[in-house]
């Protein structure tokens, strides 16, 4: 096991591995040019070495540089007792853009924001990206996402979801690598009624705010097909939307609060799997399910309150445009019962459950 860290001459014997796994080492520090060497690495795993921090992984992306790397793994950098952090292309992220690296994780690393521009430093060829754990709020970095062209699932659950430090380790550095919040700060929960709450550190960047909850198009990464944003702490209702060009076939928005969908979402054709579980959710408009929704199959509502709404949908007209739907949950709704319309409606019975 390492306790201390990697010198330049570290894999000067070994320059050939193309996978290495030095997660969970206590690793103190690996200095700038250790991975230099290594030109034919595709897999790293450096997760689990909280002495480390973000900024031990300036050192890590700026070698990557360098080699063949197509899968990253940086999770539990932090420790759960560390400042939240900010995500910095300047220093942090900024020599990936020179790699074709394809999946990154970066779970549970105390992660609250993105530096404006960061996004645009990550390489065209991610693919696969993972934020788990992360305490990350709104903020302006929402709006570049689009620039991540080929990305086609993206992890974004279990936000402020904390975890426990089963093995803590002493870092000679810790008191230097905290530090101060910064960039743009937003409401831990998404609610209509927050949006004035918005913070910017800097005064002279305010009047560039977007209005987060605009009926403008929401950008989407073209080819983006997965989402899972479930367990976190989103509070809403769904406003009237419409999503940029994209390919998403499957989103999971399970274990967060959504408690009325309003809608009507635009531009969805791909959609094929929708999971709003668990949300609290007593309302849905009857054009919420827009007729772009027509290839949607799989439509999980379970665990909400919409015995609420349902029982008054006696023309049908809640999942009227749903004609490709094979499976609806409605487990756990307190349905006291449903309009004989839906007896009829082949599409939404087929495998009601």
């Amino acid at each position: 096991m390492f306790t201390a860290g990697f010198e330049n001459e570290s894999f000067q014997f070994i320059s050939q591995i193309r996978n290495l796994d030095i997660s969970t080492c206590k690793i103190q520090q690996i200095n700038q040019g250790a991975l230099t060497m290594l030109k034919n690495i595709t897999y790293l795993d450096v997760s689990n070495n909280t002495c480390l921090k973000f900024e031990g992984l300036e050192n890590i992306t700026s070698d990557l540089q360098f080699s063949n790397i197509k899968i990253l793994k940086a999770n539990n950098l932090h420790k759960i007792s560390d400042l939240t952090k900010v995500l910095k292309k300047t220093s942090h992220i900024k020599d990936l853009k020179n790699t074709s690296l394809e999946y990154a994780f970066v779970d549970g690393n105390r992660l609250q924001t993105i530096e404006k521009t960061a996004i645009s430093y990550l390489p065209k060829s991610l693919k696969f990206v993972s934020l788990r754990g992360n305490p990350l709020k709104f903020g302006l970095y929402i709006f570049e996402v689009f620039l991540l062209v080929n990305l086609e699932t993206a992890d974004v659950s279990d936000l402020f979801r904390h975890k426990t430090d089963l093995h803590p380790e002493n870092a000679f550095s810790d008191s230097i690598y905290t530090c101060k919040e910064d960039s743009v700060i937003a409401p831990k929960y998404m609610d209509p009624s927050d949006v004035d709450y918005i913070y910017v550190h800097d005064e002279s960047s305010e009047r560039d705010i977007p209005d987060l909850f605009s009926p403008a198009v929401v950008p989407i990464p073209n080819n983006l097909k997965h989402v899972n944003y479930s367990s976190a702490s989103l509070r809403m209702d769904i406003p009237k939307s419409k999503l940029s060009g994209n390919k998403l076939e499957m989103i999971d928005f399970s274990n967060n609060i959504l408690y009325a969908l309003n809608g009507p979402i635009y531009n969805v054709e791909s959609l094929k799997i929708l999971n709003v579980s668990t949300n609290f959710c007593s309302n849905i408009s009857k054009f919420f399910f827009s007729s772009d929704f027509k290839n949607l199959e799989h439509l999980n509502f379970h665990n909400n309150l919409l015995g609420i709404v349902l029982p008054d949908d006696i023309d049908g007209e809640i999942f009227h445009n749903l004609e490709s739907l094979i499976e609806l949950v409605l487990s756990k709704n307190r349905i006291p019962n449903l309009p004989r319309i839906y007896s009829n409606h082949k599409e939404i019975c087929k495998n009601l459950i």
